[in-house]
């Protein structure tokens, strides 16, 4: 698994490091992000910070900002928030898990990544992840391009953004949860509604009035603009404008005493190629309608002219729809013969390694796995009083069994046991 994170720069002691993860002191009457981090202000720098707010309100950029947004307070300390949006954050626990399953539930993960550090990193990078793997069409139109995503590009900025605003950052497990399924988006982040007055799905959006647990770092993302003032009804606003949107509202809102959750679903999802070509005619009409009222009212040759261009859209649109249904036929065969072609596969290694036993020092290896992923060879052979090369020989073969595989590298990477097989003595 890939990660994205933020090292403690030089110059930064260790002390400074573990001041910076204390939680608040309940009962100061702050906000967590408003309270000192005891770490100086002229230890860190801003230049992310600095080049998002040039591009979002083009305007310069000034230092003396730092202390106007709440990043620091008056004798010089930054705040939690300003560690958020330093450029070196040592907060490590401001972090993304990112996901993208096989299927309309847990499977196959298909592509993972995990984000930590800067607070508008892990937005950006959330962002982008979800953009990468999630599909659009696109169509074109006597006028313009027509869009067809699965999601609201928008509406998706604005849940991240509100997760990560609205987290609990002194709960244990603090992480943004992204898992992308074929049919649905779901954010997850500790943390119930800041205003305790029950969860969200008993209420009426509408009439939810924005609370804000970490005010201080929900101005900085309205000042860059990267938040709307009432995300809930936005996220809803931001759904309804694609062409593709039809039955139930998304997103939908769940949240008890320890999390909140937001899903989307897929717009995309079980639609027909009849169903995307009636959203095209009818975008086609609604287009040559404001297109008549504007420049062919009572001119029969711009009518006519008109009509015929409609016309060759139309047949040039159903072409092009037939050409990308047969290419989603031959890619969807292609994906079932894949598929078909992994079950086997699981099928033969399950059959091989389900009454397999295995001997002392692979079930110590399988054991140490399970209880910690990134165990090394080194400590492998320790605990099994052998050398290396010996532990490096078991891994192997019980890789090649398909008991246990590796994900990453040697830095950052971890086991997984795929299987679990009895135990057996060595043989002698």
């Amino acid at each position: 698994m890939a990660a994205v994170t933020s090292r403690v720069p030089d110059g930064m002691s260790s002390k400074d490091s573990r001041n910076a993860e204390k939680p608040a002191a309940n009962g100061t009457g702050q906000t967590w992000d408003s309270l000192s981090s005891g770490i100086p202000a002229d230890r860190r720098k801003f230049c992310l910070l600095a080049s998002t707010y040039k591009k979002q309100l083009c305007q310069p950029w000034d230092d003396s900002l730092i202390e106007a947004l709440g990043l620091v307070t008056e004798d010089g300390m930054l705040t939690n928030a300003g560690l958020l949006f330093a450029d070196y954050c040592p907060l490590t626990w401001c972090r993304s898990v990112c996901c993208r399953w096989d299927g309309p539930e847990d499977g196959y993960a298909i592509n993972e990544n995990e984000y930590s550090g800067n607070i508008l990193l892990v937005l950006k990078m959330t962002a982008d992840f979800i953009r990468a793997n999630t599909a659009r069409r696109w169509y074109k139109l006597p006028t313009h391009r027509l869009n067809i995503p699965e999601y609201s590009d928008r509406a998706v900025l604005e849940c991240t953004a509100n997760h990560l605003v609205h987290c609990d950052y002194q709960a244990k497990g603090r992480v943004l949860r992204v898992d992308i399924f074929d049919d649905r988006i779901c954010f997850r982040t500790p943390g119930g509604m800041p205003d305790g007055k029950g969860p969200v799905q008993n209420r009426d959006i509408s009439a939810v009035a924005p609370v804000r647990r970490n005010p201080v770092i929900a101005g900085v993302f309205q000042k860059l603009d990267l938040m709307e003032k009432n995300g809930l009804r936005s996220m809803l606003s931001f759904s309804a404008e694609l062409p593709s949107y039809s039955g139930p509202a998304t997103p939908v809102f769940q949240s008890d005493s320890v999390s909140f959750t937001t899903t989307f679903r897929n717009l995309s999802y079980g639609k027909t190629e009849e169903d995307f070509q009636r959203i095209i005619d009818s975008e086609i009409q609604r287009d040559m309608t404001g297109f008549w009222d504007k420049t062919a009212w009572g001119n029969p040759g711009t009518a006519l002219k008109v009509q015929e261009t409609t016309q060759k859209a139309a047949s040039k649109t159903q072409k092009t729809t037939q050409k990308t249904a047969r290419k989603a036929q031959k890619t969807t065969q292609k994906a079932q013969e894949t598929t078909q072609k992994t079950a086997r596969k699981a099928q033969k290694t399950t059959q091989k390694t389900g009454v397999r036993h295995v001997g002392k020092t692979a079930r110590l290896i399988i054991d140490m796995i399970l209880a910690d992923p990134k165990t090394t060879r080194n400590q492998f052979a320790e605990a099994a009083k052998v050398t290396p090369d010996a532990i490096k020989w078991q891994l192997k073969k019980l890789t090649s069994l398909g008991i246990i595989s590796r994900t990453g590298g040697d830095r950052g990477g971890f086991w997984k046991v795929i299987a679990n097989p009895a135990s057996a003595d060595d043989p002698k």
